[in-house]
């Protein structure tokens, strides 16, 4: 409303592009903004706030995981690190885990595709993991299947932010 009005509004893009919204007249340091973020605590009275799916969200569990268990890890990881659930664009994994309930319920709960990628794919990624596993190499062919997926899924001028967290 305040820009069809005419009056000053600021943009601030936190994550992603804005150029699809246009070359509107932004003005610095106005009263109301237009926030693009992936933040969740990006609430405020005086601000639009944009939550494009910008956010690889890589997963890896045990066969026959606990949906539940994957669900409450992935909200309380997201939590922690303050990114909104909105700005999730790909549930990612090794494509051993494409038959997994958890993470095809995790994928059908946030309303995201799946995207399931072989192992040797995933090794590619191994420079960037920020806590490879030889164990996980034992046992998939990879050094890491989460960080990895992620990584894999948002491409190679990617970066990752937030490393693997485990449940139990």
């Amino acid at each position: 409303a305040a820009l069809l009005a005419g009056e000053a509004v600021s943009l601030t893009v936190e994550c992603g592009s804005a150029d699809w919204l246009g070359d509107e007249p932004w003005t610095k340091d106005a009263a109301r903004t237009v926030r693009v973020t992936d933040r969740a605590d990006a609430e405020t009275e005086t601000d639009l706030v944009l939550r494009p799916p910008v956010l690889a969200l890589g997963v890896g569990c045990e066969r026959d995981t606990d949906p539940d268990e994957l669900r409450a890890l992935v909200h309380e990881t997201m939590r922690a690190a303050n990114l909104t659930l909105d700005a999730i664009a790909c549930v990612a994994s090794i494509d051993l885990k494409s038959d997994e309930a958890a993470v095809l319920a995790l994928a059908d709960d946030l309303q995201r595709p799946a995207r399931f990628f072989p192992a040797a794919e995933l090794e590619l990624e191994s420079p960037r993991l920020q806590t490879p596993s030889k164990i996980v190499f034992r046992e998939t062919g990879c050094h890491g299947v989460s960080e990895g997926a992620a990584l894999a899924a948002a491409g190679s001028d990617s970066d990752l932010i937030v490393a693997k967290m485990k449940s139990t």
